[in-house]
């Protein structure tokens, strides 16, 4: 509700992971920010990869051009 009511951009923050990505459904959110779960990964390439293909994957009830990036 809040991604709605104001006109910045909103993004996601806190434990967020590939698994857990779908509690953002009809968030309306503008982007992710992930920082542990990339941190923390034995392969942080590929844990970039999977999480930017779950954002992707869920990227269908986030708002339109919602921002996935990341420097790797």
């Amino acid at each position: 509700k809040i991604a709605d009511s104001v006109k910045i951009p909103v993004y996601a923050l806190g434990g967020l992971t590939k698994e857990n990505l779908q509690i953002l459904e009809d968030s309306h959110i503008s982007g992710i920010c992930a920082v542990s779960s990339l941190i923390r990964a034995e392969d942080t390439g590929k844990a970039v990869r999977e999480l930017r293909e779950a954002f992707h994957q869920v990227n269908t009830f986030l708002k339109p051009g919602a921002l996935f990036h990341a420097d790797h």
